[in-house]
């Protein structure tokens, strides 16, 4: 890609192996033999950046080395992240596991995330001013970044990774011991005066952030502070003398500051948190020393003990010395010890799947599978959606490789994505165009809307069923299939095109009351008989030659049994546009012990399967069929033919919505004339 700066490496099987956006920013892809992705390995700067794992849906992932010092800390393995399944995902935290939830609309597009999850409260900065917002935030958010107005920032050094967002990081936090306002580093409190950051039992705190020191060229000191550090403390977190929580510091903190030691070499300078209790009059106290003259991580890890339970924690970095160290990058993660239902990301998105709209909690790893249920490949700013097959572009709407079916799409660009369709269909596997589907993988029109089917006076409103079929045919109809019925002993079963449609069925049971049966749809000689027109009709019980069936009728009248037909009816040529009556749906047979069953249609000596335009059920599953509606006096009737919607047919928007209430009712397929 020229205009984007990409170079990518393909593989046999069409799927990319290294995206390069330069010599030291790349993504390395490995896959099986079926095509199916086993990692993704991303360099930043010539460093590992993350790395992601995949058994199917079992999804491994870890961090890089985000240390400068590169080979001093290696990048940790890759741990157990989630599990991807249908609802959405299984998070794994700290050894917990808890369920997160996808809203997604008709096409996949994942509108929401939410679950019952431990809640994450996450306070950073980068001390950089590249964005005034998020300086405003960091300042009011850390102590000691910029102070009575003072700014505490310096450009000497910077831990910061370049972004896109800002390439050029600047600034940290310079301290010394020496220096009256430079002695302490950037400081927050827990809880502050929002309730949702409490501190309870078993909650778990990690606070970390990036340090280094330069050592003097004379007189160095480790150790210039004499005295109490109270007074710092106090005066960094706006404690007064007579409060409660001075006492608590004039009482323990000196007394916890004398366990503190510093690295052979270093200066006494470190993260430091002391722990109170509610009545301020018990602690714990942590510290961890600036190891080195290079930036290296200060991490500390804290679980809530019982004795602290709605106590408060104070979180500081501290210079000691006549050194100056820099602190950057601080990030303090609070995850609280009772899961709470939260909404964790949401996202809007245009016709091709560029996201708008978009919030992420930021303290749950994000939700990649986005748009269509599809992976975002979003690092390094790639924003490529991986399909199964290829990869897709939602900027230029088109694929990046060549379509597999190329060959039999020769219509179609061989780079097009989903034959730009993206309204009433999704790209299945970055192969196809296909229409979007239910539960049970039928292409669906019909919607629960069971809180607004009744009238107040308790009856079903008008347009409202209790049950409803939907066929969708498989454009598989064979003409000789038709006429093989025969005499045979096996009745027809393997006859009469059966399966060249799916009929599902949507009974009065409610949400999981679904069930698909073999049909066709076609007239058994369509040189003689119509076809049906794919839309939206109404059913009512019937009787075909003696036996129990469905009769087709009109949308607006339960009389009216004149269906229209895929162009003229053969048998009615006089009729424009052509209609079928008396259109009914039963189950294929044959003459039986002298008795002319449903469905059976004689010509030349020979059995055929359709009574000129009826719609047919299997013979073998018929009774389950029709009992399906004992007692229903109309039912929604919905035919879909694949390429074959009527232009005066509008395509539904909306598919089947499942909702768990009593009652269930459903409306008829949203295929809306136009014209009447």
């Amino acid at each position: 890609d020229v205009n984007r700066g990409i170079d990518v490496t393909y593989n046999h099987l069409n799927r990319p192996t290294k995206v390069s956006f330069g010599p030291n920013d790349y993504i390395q892809y490995t896959f099986d033999a079926t095509g199916a992705k086993l990692s993704e390995i991303v360099y930043k700067g010539g460093k590992l950046f993350a790395q992601r794992h995949y058994i199917g849906g079992v999804h491994y992932e870890g961090a890089g080395n985000d240390n400068q010092s590169g080979a001093n800390n290696p990048a940790p393995p890759a741990s157990l992240a989630f599990i991807k399944i249908k609802e959405g995902r299984v998070l794994k935290s700290n050894g917990a596991w808890s369920y997160e939830y996808s809203l997604a609309d008709h096409q996949g597009n994942v509108m929401a995330t939410f679950g019952s999850l431990r809640d994450v409260n996450v306070y950073k900065a980068c001390m950089e001013t590249y964005d005034a917002n998020k300086q405003a935030t960091e300042e009011s958010t850390f102590k000691n970044i910029y102070t009575n107005g003072v700014n505490r920032r310096s450009g000497l050094f910077n831990n910061t990774k370049p972004s896109a967002e800002n390439p050029n990081p600047t600034w940290s936090i310079e301290t010394n011991g020496a220096y009256a306002g430079k002695e302490m580093g950037p400081a927050k409190k827990l809880p502050t005066t929002t309730a949702g950051d409490r501190v309870s039992t078993g909650d778990h705190i990690n606070m970390s952030v990036y340090a280094k020191f330069i050592t003097p060229t004379s007189g160095a000191n480790t150790d210039v502070l004499v005295g109490s550090l109270v007074g710092l403390a106090t005066t960094t977190f706006g404690i007064s003398s007579g409060e409660t929580a001075y006492s608590g510091f004039s009482n323990y903190y000196d007394g916890g500051v004398g366990t503190v030691v510093a690295n052979s070499g270093a200066p006494k300078a470190y993260l430091n948190y002391i722990l109170f209790n509610s009545t301020y009059t018990s602690y714990q106290f942590g510290f961890k020393p600036v190891p080195s003259s290079t930036f290296e991580k200060l991490e500390l890890d804290l679980v809530v003990p019982g004795a602290f339970d709605g106590g408060s924690i104070y979180i500081f970095t501290t210079n000691e010395s006549n050194y100056f160290t820099y602190f950057d990058d601080i990030k303090i993660v609070h995850e609280k010890a009772n899961p709470v239902l939260q909404v964790t990301q949401v996202s809007d998105y245009y016709p091709f799947g560029v996201p708008f709209n978009t919030w992420s909690k930021g303290s749950v790893s994000a939700n990649r599978y986005t748009y269509q249920g599809q992976e975002n490949q979003d690092d390094l700013d790639y924003n490529e959606y991986a399909y199964k097959f290829r990869m897709h572009d939602p900027s230029m709407g088109r694929f990046m490789s060549v379509d597999p079916l190329a060959e039999k799409y020769m219509y179609n660009s061989p780079y097009a994505f989903s034959e730009n369709r993206v309204i009433d269909g999704e790209d299945l596997e970055g192969k196809e165009w296909t229409a979007t589907k239910d539960k049970l993988g039928m292409i669906n029109g019909f919607k629960w809307d069971a809180e607004n089917a009744f009238d107040h006076n308790g009856a079903l409103k008008e347009g409202y069923y209790q049950a409803a079929i939907f066929f969708q045919d498989k454009n598989t109809w064979q003409e000789n299939k038709s006429l093989l019925g025969d005499l045979r002993d096996d009745g027809g079963h393997n006859s009469f095109n059966l399966g060249a449609a799916t009929a599902t069925v949507y009974g009065p049971g409610g949400s999981d009351d679904v069930t698909n049966y073999k049909a066709t749809t076609y007239a058994s000689d369509q040189s003689k008989f119509g076809t049906i027109a794919s839309g939206a009709y109404q059913a009512v019980h019937a009787n075909h030659k003696g036996i129990p069936a469905l009769r087709l009728t009109s949308l607006d009248n339960v009389k009216n049994t004149q269906i229209p037909t895929i162009g003229k009816n053969p048998a009615h040529t006089d009729r424009v546009p052509g209609y079928a009556d008396g259109v009914d749906i039963h189950f294929a047979g044959r003459p039986t012990k002298g008795q002319y069953f449903t469905g059976t249609f004689l010509s030349n000596n020979r059995i055929s399967g359709v009574s000129e335009a009826c719609l047919l059920i299997d013979n073998d599953k018929w009774s389950d069929f029709i009992s399906n509606f004992d007692g229903v006096e109309k039912i929604g009737i919905g035919l879909r033919r694949n390429g074959d919607i009527p232009e005066d047919w509008y395509l539904p928007l909306n598919n089947y919505m499942p909702a768990e209430m009593d009652n269930t009712y459903f409306v008829p397929p949203p295929y809306i004339p136009k014209y009447k």
